[in-house]
């Protein structure tokens, strides 16, 4: 504060001044951790020359700009100039109207979407490939061919596929506001999130009675995954089941726990799934080996499905399989993320933070991050089957003639398990 200013006691202090104190108060408490490399440990008291600097600096732009951002705007820009730094996508600070959902769908509570298959669309932001009918953006006013240039006020240059898809999901019944372009035209829509046909956790069916070959699909590794999987396999079981198909395609991954549970139904015990290699709360190296802990549950034939969208736990459980000679894995070269995230949260009015905390290691100890895992039988798709690959599995479709007709990756399996050439 101004020091030459005399002290007027009948005025309120302004909200930007209160919240530069509180600022400073939390700062100056943090000091006290002598772990804290923010702060000069020669000093007894007080912020170290960075945070100082950065404290004048957004009080002088707020105090003196003739235009100056809302002090929450500034807040946020300030942090992502922090976040940008660390070159690393997948570590985002997310404003509170963000991070309940990232929360919920992370955590494995009902995650919402609306209804639409979308491709990168340089550089105006995200085209719209499909608009699924009946669905929100459907219902909202979509065409297949709209650009969807913000979200909830944030430009998407910058952005990749992975990071637009992550602020499209969220808590079923949560509000985005697109901002979009129809051709020449510009507007805006506010939609509400609702659960996709296709996005319930566990959707299977007996693909060929005759040969006994069944089939599966699940979108993330969250919640009771393993409870619904083991219900829906032991029900094919009894519909003469005798090879699986996993698949694993446009999953993007979830709970290295969860993951490590659903491993154990098709690893003898003690089998290795993955390590975890992550900083400790002070800032240790730790290393965690992830065991299947089980006897095995299923001993038939497998046949995982892969492609650019299998991500993370995803590959982590296509690699623990395919290592211990459990499963075949077929279709295309995984997405390649291996970077281990950590939930922050604080206040609910200041949202949280999701930071890379580690890697993990395949159980053939090697790190895919960026590489991915090689299919055993590659099967490429033309960008055309790849979008009705994707529309068929978010709307649930279970017609076997149907989709063994359209996907080339799902006949191969099937192709496979029945030991034809």
């Amino acid at each position: 504060m101004d020091a030459t200013k005399p002290e007027n006691t009948e005025k309120k202090e302004p909200p930007v001044r209160r919240w530069m104190v509180a600022l400073l108060a939390v700062l100056l408490l943090a000091q006290m951790r002598n772990d804290n490399p923010w702060f000069n440990r020669d000093e007894p008291v007080g912020l170290n020359g960075e945070m100082r600097l950065i404290a004048k600096v957004y009080s002088d732009i707020l105090r003196l700009h003739p235009h100056p951002p809302s002090p929450e705007e500034l807040r946020e820009a300030a942090i992502g100039g922090m976040l940008q730094k660390l070159g690393d996508r997948y570590t985002r600070y997310l404003p509170s109207r963000q991070f309940a959902g990232e929360q919920h769908e992370i955590e494995g509570l009902p995650a919402g979407g609306l209804g639409i298959l979308i491709e990168r669309q340089e550089p105006a932001g995200l085209l719209v490939r499909k608009v699924i009918p009946g669905l929100p953006a459907d219902k909202a006013g979509l065409s297949d061919g709209d650009i969807i240039t913000a979200i909830d006020g944030q430009e998407l240059a910058g952005l990749d596929l992975w990071q637009m898809r992550e602020r499209l999901l969220g808590e079923t019944g949560t509000k985005i506001l697109l901002e979009i372009q129809s051709g020449a035209r510009k507007w805006r829509a506010e939609i509400e999130r609702a659960p996709l046909p296709g996005y319930a956790n566990v959707h299977g069916f007996m693909l060929d009675e005759k040969s006994g070959v069944g089939y599966v699909r699940f979108f993330i590794f969250s919640g009771t995954l393993p409870e619904q999987l083991r219900e829906k396999i032991d029900s094919l079981q009894r519909q003469n089941l005798r090879a699986l198909i996993i698949d694993l395609r446009l999953n993007g991954g979830g709970d290295a726990q969860i993951c490590r549970e659903v491993a154990d139904y098709f690893l003898p015990a003690g089998k290795l799934v993955a390590t975890l290699l992550t900083l400790g709360e002070e800032g240790k190296p730790e290393q965690r080996e992830l065991l299947s802990q089980t006897e095995q549950r299923y001993r038939f034939p497998l046949a995982l499905l892969i492609e650019r969208e299998t991500a993370s736990a995803a590959e982590l459980f296509s690699a623990a399989l395919r290592q211990h000679r459990q499963a075949t894995l077929i279709g295309a070269k995984s997405f390649g993320k291996a970077k281990v995230q950590k939930i922050i949260p604080y206040s609910s009015e200041e949202g949280g933070l999701v930071i890379t905390n580690g890697y993990y290691l395949t159980a053939a100890g090697e790190n895919i991050d960026g590489k991915g895992l090689q299919p055993d039988i590659a099967v490429p798709l033309t960008e055309a089957e790849w979008h009705g690959m994707a529309e068929l599995s978010l709307n649930g479709v279970a017609d076997a003639d149907w989709l063994l007709r359209d996907d080339p990756q799902l006949r191969k399996a099937a192709e496979m398990l029945r030991g034809e050439k």
